[in-house]
């Protein structure tokens, strides 16, 4: 979902952040120490909140940006770095519900991803897409929403984490998180992003139904397990664990070229 940043932009933030603290003509050793003596409630409100924020590439602990290409053909060159001996990665079920609150367009949002996938996508990839999540550009805003939702889980976090855990050379111990979210609001039910981590930390089990308390206790025992390099007592060879009822996945954009999904996606987030 988050892809690092070139370099160039890397520095316009970094610019605008130190422009910003009022260290733009002070030297580098100066700016470290006013860094380090700040505190993070004073960094936090002095940056931008319009400032990307990420990790960019800079050829050495960040060489390249991962593909689905890359992924599926065994090219992504991070990949081969022996560090990482075993991986623990899943997702939620509608784990793209995160993108409606990074600003997704709630009012004609049928339209709105239609003109832009028009824009970026050739069209008859645009009408197999949105056709296979029964979006049409008179579709209507919640309808749409919700189906847009499901667009974001697929293509930023489901087969993200699916790719990854086909291409790593380790042991991989992989999971789907389906448990309902417990709390009253627009994603009442559905599996939303970092539900997973709540039930993870277990902080608030006092709210959670009986079977999602057992949901919570069974991922924390498996996380822990994992974190104590015993994987492989709780999870079978490729097998991925699901923790909350199951649901039937499926595969929407079998035939479509993922990396221009993605590169539209990200075009239709921000607004183009």
């Amino acid at each position: 979902m988050l892809k690092p940043l070139s370099p160039s932009v890397a520095e316009r933030s970094y610019n605008a952040i130190v422009q910003k603290l009022g260290l733009t003509h002070v030297s580098t050793q100066e700016r470290i120490n006013s860094l380090i003596a700040m505190s993070p409630e004073e960094l936090v409100e002095k940056t931008p909140m319009d400032m990307p924020l990420l990790p960019y590439i800079d050829g050495d602990i960040l060489s390249e940006a991962a593909t689905f290409t890359q992924l599926s053909t065994d090219t992504l060159q991070s990949l081969n770095n022996s560090w990482c001996e075993e991986l623990l990665i899943g997702s939620c079920a509608h784990d793209g519900n995160v993108f409606f609150f990074m600003g997704l367009p709630n009012d004609g949002s049928a339209s709105a991803i239609h003109s832009s996938f028009s824009r970026n996508l050739p069209t008859s990839v645009t009408q197999a897409v949105l056709s296979a999540y029964g979006v049409t550009p008179s579709t209507p805003d919640d309808e749409a929403m919700s189906s847009i939702v499901n667009l974001a889980t697929d293509i930023a976090y489901r087969l993200p984490a699916k790719y990854y855990a086909r291409a790593f050379k380790g042991k991989v111990s992989s999971y789907f998180f389906t448990e309902p979210n417990p709390w009253q609001g627009r994603f009442e039910g559905k599996s939303t992003h970092m539900l997973d981590a709540a039930f993870l930390f277990q902080n608030f089990e006092e709210n959670l139904p009986v079977e999602a308390k057992k949901t919570a206790r069974r991922l924390a025992e498996d996380f822990i397990t994992f974190v104590h390099g015993q994987a492989g007592s709780a999870w079978a060879e490729g097998r991925t664990k699901v923790y909350g009822p199951e649901i039937e996945e499926g595969n929407k954009l079998e035939n479509v070229d993922l990396d221009c999904l993605s590169a539209a996606w990200d075009m239709f987030v921000s607004g183009k």
